[in-house]
């Protein structure tokens, strides 16, 4: 059997919530990024909490509403350029490149959106195994909405990915929520994301 290393992308490879983080820093339009700062303020924050925290990852979608998935991809691949340089994180990308030196394959486990996680992917030269899939319509443009969320569910889009259900790996990840993916894997490393 291949060996394989399954890494987890937001905290992990860069220190930062890629889904966060790009719509706040990308190039999107202005308007839908002051939107985006009002749903991720500490204020709405807190109320996201209190009523359903998975409510402000849709609402945040919803502003993608309509905008073409080649755009989106091409703020992404712009915007992990700028975070890979920004605020990596050394060792873990230190520790892929050394895999992949070693003939390992590496993959993408991330609860992070389908385009962002695929431009990272492709800037490190790795495959996407899991990743939040949004809605698109027949004519390419983001639907703002979640066709399938991959939080706290990467084991199985991981054994769908493979075609398999025997998969042995390494993982490396800062979530707590991978506890699906630490209790089968061969070797796990926990990042401690404060570090």
């Amino acid at each position: 059997m291949n060996k394989l290393l399954v890494v987890d992308l937001c905290g992990t490879i860069v220190r930062k919530n890629t889904t966060h983080d790009f719509m706040l820093n990308s190039t999107l339009p202005m308007p839908r990024r002051i939107v985006a700062r009002l749903i991720l303020s500490r204020a709405a924050g807190f109320l996201y909490n209190r009523i359903n925290p998975a409510l402000q990852k849709r609402s945040l979608i919803a502003l993608l509403r309509g905008i073409s998935q080649p755009e989106l991809v091409q703020l992404a691949r712009d915007y992990a350029d700028t975070a890979l340089a920004s605020y990596p994180r050394a060792e873990v990308l230190h520790k892929i490149r050394r895999a992949q030196d070693e003939g390992v394959s590496v993959v993408l486990a991330s609860a992070s959106l389908d385009f962002i996680v695929a431009a990272f992917a492709s800037a490190l030269g790795v495959d996407v195994a899991v990743s939040t899939k949004l809605y698109y319509s027949d004519k390419g443009c983001c639907a703002g909405s979640v066709k399938l969320d991959a939080t706290g569910n990467k084991l199985h889009g991981l054994r769908k990915f493979l075609g398999r259900d025997d998969v042995e790996f390494d993982v490396i990840t800062d979530n707590p929520e991978d506890t699906d993916l630490m209790s089968v894997a061969t070797h796990s490393w926990f990042i401690d994301a404060d570090t």
